[in-house]
């Protein structure tokens, strides 16, 4: 995408355009949804327990999981770390 007209427009939890200013209601939901974290741990215990999942696919669920939640915890810093420099927090 190599101009201004060709630029995406997305509203998604997980993405910030660059030249959108982060709000403290998109910081406290994006926050929320890192809590998802939880829920994701009670559905792989669930599998482990009920499915009798395999030590691969509880390997690769838990790589899986470690990756969102990297990404996911990133974007939140870099949403806290923008308001800090507008003075919001």
């Amino acid at each position: 995408m190599s101009n201004d007209t060709d630029k995406l427009e997305l509203d998604s939890e997980f993405w910030t355009p660059e030249d959108k200013k982060v709000t403290h209601f998109d910081f406290e939901q994006h926050m929320f949804s890192c809590w998802n974290v939880t829920q994701d741990i009670n559905i792989l215990f669930e599998g482990v327990m009920d499915k009798n999942l395999t030590q691969d696919q509880i390997a690769n669920a838990l790589l899986g999981m470690h990756q969102i939640y990297e990404l996911k915890f990133s974007k939140l810093m870099d949403m806290y770390e923008d308001l800090m420099s507008q003075r919001k927090i």
